[in-house]
């Protein structure tokens, strides 16, 4: 019962928020993409920065980077994003 009641209150979420975006025209539409586009990024650069400074020395070694260059790493704000091209033009 619980399950069902979940999914119902998922799908009325997806169904307004993409009314929501039918409602915006081409170049906002895409403006808006990319901006969520970019938070996810942000948002996933921040938890695997997280994760890699909580890697014990046997996991860096294992992938073959220091434990200052993982502080390094970790200690980057998430707006930080060198990124390769490809994901530069998907945002």
């Amino acid at each position: 019962m619980k399950v069902a009641r979940k999914q119902v209150v998922v799908e009325q979420y997806s169904q307004d928020h993409g009314r929501a975006l039918r409602r915006f025209p081409g170049q906002a539409k895409t403006l808006v993409l990319a901006m969520v586009r970019r938070v996810q990024r942000w948002q996933r650069l921040a938890y695997e920065r997280r994760l890699l400074g909580a890697l014990d020395q046997h996991q860096l070694r294992d992938i073959g980077i220091t434990r200052a260059e993982a502080q390094r790493e970790s200690a980057r704000p998430f707006w930080d994003d060198a990124g390769t091209d490809e994901q530069r033009r998907e945002m």
